[in-house]
């Protein structure tokens, strides 16, 4: 159970952190989903413990006037966890991504897009893709072709004509996508259920 958190850190919304003190890491996630929070400390933490506290209001100073709240989510540390950090990869984890794995990523830092045929706005689908950061399609693309079984799994590109290398998302093809919806549409609080439509 806790592989798969520290998995979700490596590629989701989550980071390593260290007490200047302690020798040992924790993981730490922020989300202004609180629901979400609750479900990773039962399903990624599980019987390794952690806390959850509001870390700024609504509207906080030197925040954006239509501001909320933002969660964490801090796990105790553990000796696995250290471990983790100085040893694996981004890479490292994406080898150990099964269908869960993906659904986790995807309700983090996906995104899906209503699409309409451009002549009568009739309903044409969606567009779902997944914020990937720097890891490229050769990274992604290899476990990814075990868990669906498909090697025409789309492509990874730059957000936008200014981004960066590090700043770079997978645009997800239909057969795929389904599969990833599906599984993310099973675990995701009610709150983030538009995250997740029926195709």
């Amino acid at each position: 159970m806790l592989l798969r958190a520290i998995t979700n850190v490596f590629l989701g919304d989550g980071h390593f952190w260290k007490h200047p003190e302690s020798k040992n890491y924790n993981l730490i996630w922020t989300s202004i989903n609180k629901d979400w929070l609750e479900w990773k400390k039962e399903h990624l933490l599980g019987d390794h413990p952690g806390t959850i506290a509001m870390v700024r209001k609504a509207n906080a100073p030197n925040a954006y006037a239509n501001s909320k709240p933002l969660y964490q989510l801090k796990s105790y540390v553990h000796p696995k966890i250290t471990q983790a950090k100085l040893e694996m990869t981004r890479a490292d984890a994406l080898r150990n991504c099964d269908m869960l794995d993906y659904a986790i990523w995807y309700i983090d830092d996906g995104c899906c897009v209503t699409r309409r045929d451009g002549r009568d706005k009739a309903f044409n689908g969606y567009r779902v893709s997944i914020g990937v950061g720097g890891l490229l399609a050769d990274e992604i693309f290899p476990q990814a072709q075990e868990v669906f079984g498909t090697k025409k799994l789309g492509r990874v590109y730059k957000n936008n004509s200014r981004a960066s290398e590090r700043n770079l998302s997978w645009i997800i093809p239909k057969p795929v996508a389904i599969q990833i919806l599906r599984e993310a549409r099973k675990i995701a609080p009610e709150s983030l259920l538009y995250k997740t439509p029926v195709w």
